[in-house]
């Protein structure tokens, strides 16, 4: 980021991003109920949980604390900033 003009485009692709990985992880854990359901091994199910975890939940978490910074920043709410990228 060089200005402040650039946090409002990343504040966008962050809030794209996070839904990106918010659908993935609903999808995966899905499919590893599944899995686990019909009878897959649960220590596969369980490495497949703490990497859909470290993959999809984790990142989510770092863009909402990355907004937060930013509307801090930019002495606004993450509200704001959310309605401004929708715009």
């Amino acid at each position: 980021m060089r200005s402040r003009a650039d946090l409002l485009p990343y504040c966008k692709e962050t809030l794209i991003n996070e839904a990106g990985h918010l659908v993935s992880l609903v999808v995966m854990l899905v499919a590893l109920g599944y899995y686990w359901a019909i009878g897959g091994q649960l220590l596969v199910a369980l490495l497949g949980l703490v990497v859909n975890v470290g993959g999809n939940l984790l990142p989510i978490f770092l863009m909402r604390y990355n907004r937060i910074r930013i509307a801090n920043l930019l002495d606004t709410t993450v509200r704001a900033i959310v309605v401004e990228s929708i715009r």
